[in-house]
């Protein structure tokens, strides 16, 4: 089972996103989605730094993309997380964990104004097959 590594790679892409305005209304017109802090390369180094393999999943081989719709406020911090695809519970929960504790520069709409957003984040779980970890060690030890 140590052969059994955790591989996170996390793509941003918005499935479907929305601003809020002023009265809870959506709209679609804004400047600039969110982002998260430190940029694209930041937040993987965030993933790989909380995420952990549950160990169910991890027990039973399950792996895959958890895709989660986030509400993020115009403060930058995550007030929802909605799972809409994974395979399964454990992946979900654990997903839905660290994304809360994730810190985001808010959406601004187009006078510049600081906005909620929904954002579509994809989280992959892939546990590493033990011929791949070997391959790791060999080319470290050159």
């Amino acid at each position: 089972m140590k052969n059994l590594i955790l591989i996170i790679s996390s793509i941003f892409f918005s499935v479907h996103s929305f601003a809020q305005n002023r009265d809870s209304t959506l709209v679609e017109h804004y400047m600039q989605e969110p982002e998260f802090e430190g940029g694209f390369s930041e937040y993987l180094n965030f993933m790989k730094q909380n995420l952990v393999y549950p160990e169910y999943a991890r027990l039973n081989f399950i792996e895959g993309k958890v895709l989660i719709q986030l509400l993020i406020e115009k403060d930058g911090t995550v007030s929802k997380a909605k799972v809409i695809e994974s395979p399964d519970t454990s992946l979900s929960k654990e997903a839905a964990r660290v994304l809360f504790l994730t810190k985001w520069t808010p959406a601004k709409l187009e006078n510049g104004e600081p906005t909620s957003y929904e954002y579509t984040v994809p989280v992959v779980f892939r546990l590493e097959k033990p011929e791949e970890n070997n391959k790791k060690k060999r080319k470290n030890k050159r």
